[in-house]
């Protein structure tokens, strides 16, 4: 795992999805949005974890061995945004994995 040092200081960076592919649930910053060179490797072992504020930028590089590797993520929050500021970000809408377009079917037939 990498993080970039003191990113989490700073707004919610615009994201896309990997590929621009609204069916892959991974995301991805937008170019520019910090520089690479000062990533600090933090390595995990099988099993090992993580502790990070939500707005710190992290990130794994590709798996390129023949193994799975997997992830189980969980995330806590307190609402701090006041109810005239929601929180709305234009990726989370481009979202269309299986997942979400069966959420949208059963919102659609609970409305009829």
């Amino acid at each position: 795992m990498y993080f970039i040092p003191r990113s989490h200081e700073s707004d919610v960076r615009p994201h896309h999805h990997i590929d621009n592919n609204p069916k892959i649930h991974g995301l991805e910053i937008d170019d520019g949005q910090f520089n690479m060179n000062t990533a600090v490797a933090c390595p995990l072992p099988a099993g090992g974890a993580t502790f990070h504020y939500s707005r710190t930028c992290h990130y794994t590089p590709p798996n390129v061995s023949d193994e799975d590797r997997r992830a189980f993520v969980l995330t806590f929050a307190i609402d701090q945004l006041p109810p005239e500021m929601p929180r709305d970000f234009y990726w989370q809408r481009e979202t269309r994995t299986y997942a979400a377009t069966k959420r949208e079917v059963a919102a659609r037939r609970r409305q009829r």
